[in-house]
């Protein structure tokens, strides 16, 4: 995810979303049962954050949530992780 042009992100954002070129990584994975995303930051300045509580990831920190986690790249760009 993050600023590439077309083609190049499965999600790309606007120039002026705060958000990095290359900001973060999602893969979902069935683990033990259970279905799960893998979130990592790629380390740029703006930050990724696991919300609610602005738990910001470290460079490189994977974290792995559940679906209905909500996650903010940069100030404003809020989603939600969900199965359809």
């Amino acid at each position: 995810m993050g600023r590439n042009r077309a083609g190049e992100a499965s999600l790309a954002f606007a120039e002026e979303s705060g958000v990095s070129r290359k900001h973060c990584a999602i893969v979902y994975v069935y683990i033990e049962g259970y279905h799960r995303f893998k979130v990592t930051d790629l380390g740029y300045s703006n930050g990724t954050f696991a919300v609610p509580g602005e738990k910001r990831l470290s460079p490189n920190q994977k974290l792995v949530c559940k679906a209905g986690q909500i996650i903010r790249l940069g100030q404003h760009n809020e989603f939600e992780l969900v199965l359809q």
